[in-house]
């Protein structure tokens, strides 16, 4: 392979990183302003940041070119967020099984099943593709439980039960953690390149500055 190949793929990977890190930077932003509409109990920003997530998907696919096999050049951040993620939804299942426990954590159950397979697949995945998936099928899948347990609460006023509050808790921190997730994989996964090691897109990379 000649030089100008060479320095075609290191462009090629620099456009793409520069992207990742541009759509993590997004992600950044969804976060903080999720994290203070929730302090607000602020229902407008709520919405305001779920089209914000929803707009920053589709940047993210279209810009990142995220794949299912690459490099993790950043294991201990991308693990570690997953895991946390996949504990916090099996917390959401356990919840539900609470003996005399509420009605709404035995139906939110069923959305952190959902959440602990997608997470339990990121934590063995090989690629940020995966990633990308569960924060876009999570944060989907929580509307048509959220609006089941409001419909039920709005029958009849009454005092909820503890694992009630403890279950939209955990659904709370399961999707505060999605744009987490989505932030880990886009600066912890690099493209791989099979056919150009990487000592040599260092050695080209070092030679082109």
């Amino acid at each position: 392979m000649n030089l100008d190949a060479d320095v075609g793929l290191i462009d090629d990977s620099e456009q793409i990183r520069g992207a990742r890190r541009f759509c993590a930077v997004l992600w950044a932003f969804v976060l903080a302003f999720a994290l203070a509409a929730t302090v607000f109990q602020d229902p407008r920003g709520l919405a305001l940041c779920f089209i914000a997530a929803v707009v920053t998907s589709f940047l993210t696919v279209g810009m990142c070119k995220l794949t299912r096999d690459e490099r993790l050049a950043r294991p201990a951040m991308y693990r570690v967020t997953s895991a946390v993620l996949l504990g916090a939804a099996l917390c959401g299942i356990a919840i539900a099984f609470v003996p005399r426990g509420s009605d709404t954590s035995r139906v939110t159950a069923v959305f952190f099943g959902i959440a602990a397979f997608l997470a339990y697949r990121c934590v063995v995945t090989r690629g940020p593709a995966a990633a990308l998936w569960t924060v876009v099928l999570a944060m989907w899948t929580w509307i048509p439980f959220v609006f089941v347990t409001l419909v039920g609460c709005g029958r009849y006023r009454r005092v909820p039960h503890w694992t009630e509050i403890a279950s939209l808790q955990s659904m709370r921190v399961v999707l505060l953690l999605l744009p987490v997730l989505a932030i880990a994989a886009l600066v912890s996964f690099t493209p791989r390149r099979d056919h150009m090691p990487d000592a040599r897109v260092i050695t080209r990379q070092a030679a082109a500055r």
